[in-house]
């Protein structure tokens, strides 16, 4: 019994190798081409016409190329004398004809092919199988574009495709906190979603209803990242009543829109003011330029984020999605948000010192920020970025504070001063309803 039980303990205790053999390791998944091969053409025909700028499908290909050297360094495309050639270090693995610049479905071809070659000599390449070189595809591809354009592969598509389905979503968050703060009604917007209008409306006459009105609204959109387009719209309409809101334009027909508020003016004529920072972004940044190209408010804070583009979705074969810029917004006045952001009437970042200057000049009925608003509003959208730069350096971008509100109370509680913080007259006949 007592040898019984040692041998017992041996087994139970042997090291894995000594009790069983090790379960042979299942063969790498064959790199499906033909799937590559479908993506890629798909994703190349959508996106040769929308990008914002024109590139020909030859250079989106051959920069889609790169991600195999990012997944194996060992890796190398290159595009020479009419001919595509693929190499692991001095190997050469494949040569092909260049097809045509813009034929899509020959370059889809051509690379699936080379990922294919590639993937038979290459470990990091079997180990990252067939999803990993497609992602690392448009990783390389879309690092040369936009920051907003993407590839999202089939589970995280999956999920965004569910939640604008409305599959399972919750009841959006809420978006408007409205509060009395001596002669101001504040609202707070974090967001726009499918109800903030609606929550918006709600505030504004339950705000403005009673014996005592406020003197002054105030937008406080800092922190705000935006969200719908048509809500941007529709919540500037809420104190602009009708009026140009913005501008879509893009290589595409269909990617150019004219953005009109159609709705009435909740606000009985109140003085507006909007404050944002340097993370207020997208949607909200459309409300304030709208609000102040438009002289319907007096934007106080710092530069803005500057996401003025807009994306377009393409289902993929793989059951991806591509998301790809394809139009610029432009204001009112005509200046591109993307990169240039809102430039405020009244800067709070230059510190305390700083902004009484702006106020008592404001109180004297001189603009302070005249020139770096004027330099902001009439950019044109091919504007550089070292002078976005310089213009921006006006009012540096920065987190909001309480030297914000004071601003905004200031400028309720000072109607002369407020109205010198509107954008210069001159500037406002410029603005047309059709876009550029």
């Amino acid at each position: 019994m007592h040898r019984a039980g040692l041998i017992l303990f041996l087994l139970l205790w042997a090291p894995p190798g000594l009790a069983r053999s090790e379960a042979p390791a299942s063969p790498p998944t064959p790199f499906a081409e033909e799937l590559a091969r479908n993506v890629f053409a798909t994703a190349l025909k959508f996106m040769a016409p929308r990008i914002l700028g024109e590139v020909p499908v030859s250079q989106l290909a051959t920069w889609g190329l790169g991600g195999l050297a990012a997944l194996d360094p060992e890796l190398r495309a290159e595009l020479a004398n009419g001919k595509l050639n693929m190499f692991a270090g001095r190997h050469l693995l494949l040569t092909l004809p260049a097809p045509e610049a813009e034929d899509a479905d020959g370059w889809a071809e051509a690379v699936a092919a080379m990922a294919a070659a590639a993937e038979g000599n290459s470990a990091p390449l079997q180990q990252a199988g067939t999803r990993g070189v497609i992602g690392s595809f448009f990783e390389a591809l879309f690092s040369h574009l936009d920051p907003y354009s993407r590839y999202l592969p089939p589970p995280e598509a999956d999920a965004e495709r569910s939640l604008r389905s409305g599959e399972g979503r919750v009841p959006p968050p809420e978006t408007v906190f409205a509060t009395r703060q001596g002669d101001m009604l504040v609202l707070r917007l974090t967001g726009f979603t499918h109800a903030t209008t609606w929550h918006l409306e709600r505030a504004l006459k339950r705000g403005l209803r009673g014996p005592h009105r406020p003197r002054g609204i105030v937008f406080d959109l800092r922190g705000n990242r935006g969200g719908l387009l048509n809500q941007a719209a529709e919540v500037a309409g809420t104190v602009l009543g009708s009026g140009l809101v913005g501008t879509t334009v893009g290589r595409d027909p269909e990617a150019s829109h004219v953005l009109e508020a159609e709705r009435s003016d909740l606000s009985g004529g109140l003085p507006v003011v909007v404050m944002v920072d340097g993370m207020s972004a997208s949607a909200a940044e459309i409300v304030a330029a709208a609000l102040a190209d438009d002289r319907r408010a007096v934007v106080v804070g710092s530069s803005t984020l500057g996401k003025g583009l807009v994306q377009t979705v393409a289902p993929l074969p793989d059951g991806g999605e591509l998301f790809v810029s394809w139009s610029r917004v432009l204001a009112p006045l005509g200046w591109p948000i993307q990169s240039l952001g809102v430039m405020p009437q009244v800067c709070t970042s230059l510190g305390e010192a700083e902004l009484q200057r702006e106020l008592d000049s404001l109180r004297a009925g001189e603009p302070p920020m005249r020139q770096a608003v004027a330099e902001s509003r009439t950019s044109g959208p091919d504007v550089s970025m070292p002078e976005i730069a310089r213009i921006r350096s006006a009012c540096p971008a920065a987190e909001g504070g309480e030297a914000d509100l004071a601003a905004a109370r200031f400028l309720i509680e000072n109607p002369a001063a407020y109205a010198a913080a509107l954008v210069p007259a001159q500037l406002f006949p410029s603005i047309s309803a059709a876009p550029p």
